[in-house]
């Protein structure tokens, strides 16, 4: 029986796979027939997203689509503005060629989009007369009004996503709904669109951000109640470095073991939920431009795991570490020749809670970790720690060390160390989180220093 399972799981797979003609690198990569040209298909991304932008007609779309041919995969696969493409005014104005070369690459694109270029045409029709009334309810922005929107979607069984652009998406997410405990659903990436593209000021931005929850491919907006989770993309999908691919997720759900291609090429996505912490550690995984300071930014510093076994010189150190007396366990490791030189030293005295015998020697004695790590590294590992003191005292430990660091400090998505409180769990100790971003800011971070979204520390709460 466990074999008859093992083997649907693995054809349903290989279906997903072969919409899109994926095949198997190695163990962790799958890479793409149609990323045979990426070059041009990134072109052709682009081509088409200043189409869709600017309201281009529906015949200079559709000579786009057909003229890509088998790359139409890697084109939509970077196209943001799927919206706009698949809207069902505009999938009714198409030829048959179009469609059917759209239908053919549906796969892989964000069901609730697939869905209009799959209905029959009396239905796609009944959409687009539905999608008219329901548009102006949107823009409209009352609760009456909203309320008669979702009615109209629900009574007639339309994915919701469909019904959402930059502005009617901005509207409907800014007014109140009449159910607190519904979902206000928009498609990850008209998310991207809004965040990136310029559309919305810095606290409608920051106001999205504190209140997107992660959600497959559609990005769950809770209510305004809802706190800022910090982790904005929920599907375990990541991508490759040199060659285009992406990594396999390591767990048993059938669907988070899909490859999730979009999120492999495109990189506006990557931009726009580089919070992930699954997109984090494929940074570090495939060593991408600034992987050493994204390592640092997880409690155990990139992809190394608490359980390993430390060995009997990392036990020595963390037997004679005295956090009572820091100068004497610096004295201790002398006579034993022993140095904390190495990142699973570092990691073994935190785990150990011997932050303070840590902070003595950076503060005291930097040189003895033997460039294991950067001061940056060390800082931003600073607000993943459990206890906010301890936070502190090794954060001003680096500053001694170091002076100007905390100033300086910035990731490869241009957040500063003020940033990182929001991946740490502790949040709930507002006081002590208090005391962490008083003391950045009294060492010199920037608490409206901008990063790559456009928002800051202080936009966000910090």
């Amino acid at each position: 029986m466990a074999m008859a399972c093992d083997m649907l799981i693995s054809r349903c797979l290989e279906g997903k796979r072969r919409g899109h003609e994926a095949s198997a690198v190695g163990e962790r990569l799958v890479a793409y027939e149609c990323e045979r040209e990426p070059e041009q298909a990134e072109r052709d991304a682009e081509a088409l997203d200043a189409l869709l932008a600017n309201s281009a007609e529906t015949a200079r779309v559709e000579r786009l689509i057909v003229a890509s041919g088998s790359r139409l995969p890697a084109v939509l696969a970077r196209t943001l503005r799927l919206q706009s493409l698949f809207a069902p005014w505009r999938i009714l104005e198409m030829g048959a060629a179009a469609r059917a070369l759209l239908k053919g690459v549906a796969s892989h694109v964000n069901s609730h989009y697939a869905a209009s270029v799959r209905m029959p045409r009396r239905r796609l029709a009944e959409l687009a007369r539905t999608f008219e009334v329901v548009r102006k309810a949107l823009l409209c922005g009352t609760a009456s009004s909203l309320f008669a929107a979702k009615a109209a979607i629900r009574s007639n069984g339309f994915p919701a996503a469909l019904f959402f652009d930059e502005e009617s998406a901005d509207r409907y997410l800014a007014a109140e709904v009449d159910d607190p405990y519904s979902c206000r659903l928009v498609p990850r990436e008209l998310f991207a669109v809004m965040m990136l593209a310029g559309g919305l000021c810095r606290e409608q931005k920051a106001k999205l951000f504190r209140e997107v929850r992660p959600f497959g491919d559609i990005v769950e907006y809770a209510s305004t109640k809802v706190k800022c989770c910090g982790f904005l993309f929920g599907e375990e999908a990541v991508f490759g470095d040199d060659i285009i691919g992406l990594s396999r997720p390591a767990k048993a759900n059938v669907r988070e073991e899909s490859p999730d291609y979009p999120m492999a090429v495109n990189a506006w996505l990557q931009r726009a939920f580089a919070d992930s912490e699954f997109i984090r550690r494929a940074y570090v995984a495939n060593k991408m431009s600034g992987h050493d300071v994204i390592a640092s930014s997880f409690r155990t510093f990139g992809l190394k795991s608490n359980a390993i076994s430390q060995g009997q010189r990392i036990d020595r150190i963390v037997s004679l570490a005295d956090d009572s007396n820091p100068a004497y366990f610096k004295l201790m490791l002398d006579i034993a020749g022993l140095r904390v030189d190495s990142v699973g030293a570092v990691l073994a005295l935190l785990d150990a809670g011997h932050a303070k015998s840590l902070a003595y020697l950076v503060r005291e004695h930097f040189d003895m970790l033997g460039g294991c790590l950067t001061p940056e590294q060390l800082l931003f590992h600073c607000a993943t720690l459990d206890c906010w003191d301890d936070a502190c005292e090794l954060a001003e430990a680096v500053e001694t060390a170091a002076p100007g660091t905390a100033a300086k400090a910035v990731d490869p998505f241009g957040n500063t160390p003020l940033w990182y409180v929001l991946y740490n769990g502790g949040r709930c100790d507002t006081e002590g989180l208090a005391r962490y971003a008083a003391l950045l800011k009294s060492l010199g971070c920037d608490p409206r220093r901008a990063n790559h979204l456009g928002l800051s520390a202080e936009d966000i709460g910090i």
